[in-house]
């Protein structure tokens, strides 16, 4: 079998070696081109933009060097160089509101994604992601109870006016621990500080928190109940049966703090405050468990 090879004619051969000097021209055009991006500082406009599409819509750095015809190095120097003085910089660094943080938690149960809701929120897509995992737990739990919304809030406040411990209120609260409820109590809702000095005149014992109820000061029957009840050996829990809105916990932390009063002092002081106590019947005795 032949094959007839075709001949390239003269007017063919010059056709292609233009063809192929105007794509060499072109290439080293683009390559000037490319040299003069590369090396040419972005403008305060390009900065923003570049902080912007990194921060808000989540690009990536070779998605941005496409958009801007840079290499990934070059957009990496202009968003470090131009962060620090956005605008859009403090956002980030800005703290969260409770109803910022209920509404990421909404839009995130919306099924929405991180780049989305920093745009909803007007927040960088790291410091969305970053209060995220704070919320959730990408392991075992599918949600975090370190959450709270304000519905849980006053829903807490209400089971601990009643009386509740935290254990019965985890129980009562799908998703929370005993931990994480105690620890959501004192944060959130209770108060460090002392009693004030009405609640301190009445028994130096307890915690006045102006924004709820449970933190109410002993008064005289619940502590002479309290007292009659320790000296007749009750449980905590008992003791709590008889005294409706204080757990068996806020009694034994009650006992506790009481307790730790008259030791700090010196012995004849402490004999003193114990003669004290004792005659008013308006405290405990001071035998430990």
């Amino acid at each position: 079998m032949s094959y007839e090879v075709n001949r390239w004619s003269g007017d063919e051969v010059t056709l292609l070696r233009d063809l192929r000097g105007i794509y060499a021209k072109l290439r080293k055009l683009k390559e000037r081109e490319d040299t003069r991006n590369q090396d040419s500082p972005a403008t305060e406009k390009e900065g923003l933009e570049v902080v912007d599409r990194r921060d808000r819509l989540g690009e990536s750095f070779r998605q941005i060097a496409k958009h801007f015809g840079w290499t990934t190095g070059k957009v990496d120097d202009v968003y470090h160089s131009h962060k620090a003085w956005s605008p859009a910089s403090p956002i980030g660094s800005r703290s969260w509101t409770d109803t910022e943080v209920e509404e990421l938690m909404r839009l995130k149960d919306a099924g929405m994604k991180s780049n989305e809701i920093a745009g909803k929120l007007q927040r960088p897509v790291s410091g969305v992601s970053k209060k995220l995992s704070s919320l959730y737990d990408q392991g075992k739990y599918a949600r975090r109870n370190l959450y709270w919304a304000t519905s849980d809030l006053e829903k807490l406040r209400g089971l601990r006016e009643e009386g509740r411990s935290y254990t019965e209120i985890a129980r009562l609260m799908p998703g929370k621990t005993a931990d994480t409820v105690a620890s959501a109590w004192h944060r959130r809702i209770g108060n460090r500080q002392a009693a004030t000095e009405g609640a301190a005149s009445a028994s130096n014992v307890g915690f006045l928190d102006p924004s709820t109820a449970f933190f109410r000061p002993w008064t005289q029957e619940e502590l002479q109940t309290l007292a009659g009840s320790r000296r007749n050996g009750l449980s905590w829990s008992q003791i709590a049966s008889k005294l409706p809105g204080r757990s068996a916990n806020a009694i034994y932390l009650t006992v506790r703090r009481q307790n730790r009063k008259i030791e700090g002092l010196d012995p004849e002081h402490a004999v003193d405050e114990a003669k004290s106590i004792s005659s008013k019947d308006s405290s405990i005795d001071t035998a430990h468990d």
